[in-house]
């Protein structure tokens, strides 16, 4: 099975390929998929991030010390299938 990862302690980009205020299954459900392609991807619970709503369970797919590394990353996770509309966001608290 795919290894999902923590979100480190510190700020970086990441594309998000899932958030839902409810379902963290379907969550890490996205982030195995992108884990399986390669990405470092996991779940986190956006409580305590400034940088994104509350009460969400976010799937990230990498971990990126700029915006445009996420969006190439966002590119390509859209040309495999493994969400249809991956966004970048700055994860910070």
């Amino acid at each position: 099975p795919a290894r999902l990862i923590p979100w480190p302690d510190r700020s970086a980009y990441t594309a998000v390929i899932y958030a839902s205020p409810g379902d963290r299954e379907e969550a890490a459900t996205m982030a195995r998929k992108a884990a399986r392609l390669g990405f470092r991807a996991g779940v986190l619970r956006s409580d305590g991030y400034s940088t994104i709503v509350n009460g969400y369970w976010v799937a990230f797919a990498g971990v990126y010390s700029s915006a445009t590394e996420a969006q190439v990353a966002a590119g390509r996770l859209r040309a495999r299938d493994v969400a249809s509309s991956p966004y970048v966001r700055l994860i910070a608290k």
